[in-house]
Order: C-alpha cells, then structure tokens, then sequence
C-alpha cells in the first residue's frame, strides 16, 4: 500500500498506477494481481476519505459591522464613507440602478 500512496505522491496518476497492474497481468496472470488490484482500490478510498476529512470547515469567527444609509440624497455621502476602507471595496447591489444612476 506504500508503495502505492509514494507514487500518488509522486504524481502518477489513477489510471497509471491501474496501467502498471495492467502490464503485470499480462506478464504473470490474472489471479496473481488480484491483490494488487484490491490494494489500490484500498489505498485510493483511504486517499480520498482523508482527502475529505481535511476538507471539513475549521472553526473561525465571521464579523460583519453593517452601516445603512437610508433616504433621499444618501448617495452623496458614499464617497466620504467608502474613503474610510481604503482604496479599494467591494460593493454589491442589485438591480442595476447603481450603474444606471451613474454611481459607480
């Protein structure tokens, strides 16, 4: 099975690892690699689920202050706020009106 996970490792593929076996069937039979067979299926379902327990989401804290402007003329002071973060922000905004209003 290590030897399997170190050509994994190296970069040989599934389907190389499949070939190689392959080639070892034609040379000594089928009922010999039988085993080399289940040891690869073993090793790639062993693979991929560890492959999925590091894909688990860590533990981490989300914050998200939000300020909303609401009322007429409340564009105007989008410049003042937005130089608060920088220079660069990220927007989001629905419809298009933003675009159309010439806002952005």
């Amino acid at each position: 099975m290590s030897h399997y996970l170190m050509g994994l490792n190296a970069g040989l593929t599934e389907d190389q690892l499949m070939g190689i076996i392959s080639v070892l069937e034609l040379e000594i039979g089928h009922e010999k690699t039988q085993n080399a067979y289940q040891l690869l299926n073993i090793t790639l379902k062993d693979k991929n689920l560890k492959q999925k327990e590091n894909k688990k989401m860590n533990h981490f804290i989300y914050h998200n202050p939000v300020k909303v402007n609401f009322g007429k003329d409340q564009l105007c002071h989008l410049g003042e706020e937005l130089s608060k973060y920088g220079k660069r922000v990220l927007l989001t905004y629905g419809g298009g009106s933003i675009k159309k209003d010439r806002t952005v």
